[in-house]
């Protein structure tokens, strides 16, 4: 049986996290996109709906949960699972984060063996 090709964004400030982050997803035959802006997230989910975004946590404008919150209000976001990323989340970030209802964090810096177990179950099976 093979698999699918799952689309994942990847949306951070960082061109380095975004680099990182794209190359682990690689390894799991994930077609990964980035992003660096609030708009360039809105393009690239209105062309490709991805199955999994994961958001900076501190992302410039008006943060993670704005985000996530504006893209599920796009049809092409309808079923795609959110996450969010970041070295540190306070007992208040996660309370915001479960209010948001995004599904869990990815914790900076990034462990290859703990992404890929956290997210190898997520790609469809053909």
């Amino acid at each position: 049986m093979g698999w699918t090709m799952s689309h994942i964004l990847i949306v951070d400030d960082s061109i380095v996290i975004r680099k990182v982050l794209c190359r682990i997803f690689d390894g799991l035959n994930f077609k990964a996109h980035q992003a660096d802006t609030r708009e360039h997230a809105f393009d690239i989910c209105t062309k490709y709906a991805p199955d999994i975004i994961i958001i900076d946590w501190l992302i410039p404008s008006d943060g993670a949960v704005s985000l996530v919150r504006a893209l599920r209000k796009l049809p092409q976001c309808a079923h795609t699972r959110f996450f969010v990323c970041s070295a540190l989340f306070t007992s208040e970030d996660m309370r915001k984060i479960k209010e948001a209802d995004i599904e869990d964090i990815v914790l900076k810096p990034f462990d290859r063996h703990h992404i890929w177990e956290k997210f190898a179950s997520m790609r469809p099976a053909a």
